[in-house]
């Protein structure tokens, strides 16, 4: 009996060594593939601030590793919008639209009207012999409803976007997905706005 409950033991031992190795690994796993994923954004942000000059208005994102979702080169009269380059001379208005919303979907079990055939048999059979006819009868009313699973609505999703409309001859409406984010969508669409409205502005006092 010791030697199986030794033997167990170090079963046990083994699996819980296997599965903390198994997660360490998968932790460093991950860190690497973020900062794969830093490194590139860096050196992605390196090559425009050295063909825009200075950024001088940033929104960034907070995810895993916040990546920039505008960054504004007011010198050289730029936005960068999620790694994607527009001259300010060549956006014409900015807005935030719902895009589409999506429902997710969970498998539910659903009470049907119809009665359980053989819950009803089997209950009224007991019933019958413990009560007679009246307990037949009561034992059939007792009987189980089938059930069904359904597709019911679990949660809905509203996916927003921002709209960008161009004077670009090819896809002058660029569109760029924010998801259910509006309040991101939003402040980047406020502050292309009030950038161009300025620069409008300038443009026309030198005019």
């Amino acid at each position: 009996m010791k030697v199986f409950v030794i033997v167990l033991l170090i079963i046990v031992a083994l699996c819980v060594i296997i599965y903390v190795w198994a997660s360490i690994l998968e932790k460093k796993r991950e860190a690497e593939i973020l900062e794969t994923r830093k490194n590139r954004y860096r050196s992605f942000i390196a090559r425009f601030d050295k063909k825009y000059g200075t950024c001088s208005e940033i929104i960034k994102n907070p995810t895993e590793y916040e990546y920039d979702t505008l960054r504004v080169y007011k010198e050289s009269e730029v936005f960068v919008i999620n790694e994607k380059a527009l001259r300010f001379a060549d956006i014409i208005s900015s807005k935030v639209e719902l895009d589409h919303t999506s429902v997710q979907y969970a498998a539910k079990s659903v009470e049907t009207s119809d009665v359980d055939m053989t819950s009803l048999l089997t209950r009224s059979a007991i019933g019958s012999f413990l009560g007679g006819n009246v307990g037949m009868l009561i034992g059939g009313l007792s009987a189980k409803r089938k059930k069904t699973v359904q597709m019911v609505p679990d949660s809905i999703a509203n996916n927003y976007c921002l709209i960008i409309e161009t004077t670009l001859n090819q896809h002058p409406t660029k569109k760029f997905q924010f998801y259910d984010d509006i309040d991101l969508a939003r402040r980047v669409s406020k502050t292309i706005n009030r950038t161009l409205n300025t620069y409008k502005q300038e443009k026309k006092r030198m005019s």
